[in-house]
């Protein structure tokens, strides 16, 4: 109770990610370091968590030293049991970690008095259906966290009190299918201006 200062005026939040979300992997992770950053600067107390990799490395190579990491990997029932219950809210990032939390542990998403916002990140789905189609079933391993098809991941989403995604698009591709509220917490990209006018550009 002391550690995450029960007594703050501030939310606290539990950021769940596959891995501490450093810039240089790429895969979305950019954005989440993104989300954890402005967390942290609006003034929340926020604990990252991996899900699906253990921590390696220095954690905190780009990463606020206000955040505190934790390894949810290799400590996840230390993390639903001893975390969860003193948090305002859970941020968990992809489909895969939302379905295996709720296979492992769904009394402390039944039971829960945290709000849950779910990061669909994209809509995997699709992104499934796209490979299969482009590479065909034969001989294809498939990791029991995959999911089965887009009914499973709206229903998936419908677990969460609040859902974000990237773009516009997926956002009424959630709406379509009677998720509420869909938020769109998009990319931040910095602008580089060109020295070049309008008129030159081609």
């Amino acid at each position: 109770a002391a550690r995450i200062a029960v007594k703050s005026t501030n939310l606290r939040i539990l950021y769940i990610d596959d891995q501490v979300p450093h810039r240089l992997l790429g895969s979305g992770l950019p954005r989440s370091n993104d989300i954890l950053k402005e967390l942290v600067r609006l003034g929340h107390h926020v604990v990252c968590s991996t899900f699906t990799f253990p921590v390696l490395g220095d954690a905190y190579v780009d990463i606020p030293r206000e955040v505190e990491i934790f390894d949810g990997f290799c400590f996840r029932r230390k993390l639903v049991e001893e975390y969860m219950p003193w948090v305002n809210v859970v941020w968990l990032s992809r489909p895969h970690n939302l379905k295996l939390l709720l296979k492992e542990h769904p009394a402390a998403l039944a039971a829960r008095k945290f709000g849950l916002v779910y990061d669909a990140e994209a809509i995997f789905s699709q992104r499934a259906r796209d490979k299969t189609l482009l590479l065909g079933e034969s001989g294809r391993w498939r990791d029991p966290l995959e999911l089965s098809g887009p009914e499973e991941e709206f229903d998936l989403a419908k677990t969460a009190d609040c859902v974000s995604v990237v773009s516009e698009d997926d956002r009424k591709v959630m709406l379509e299918a009677g998720i509420r509220p869909v938020h769109v917490v998009g990319h931040r990209v910095s602008v580089l201006p060109t020295e070049t006018s309008f008129a030159q550009r081609d």
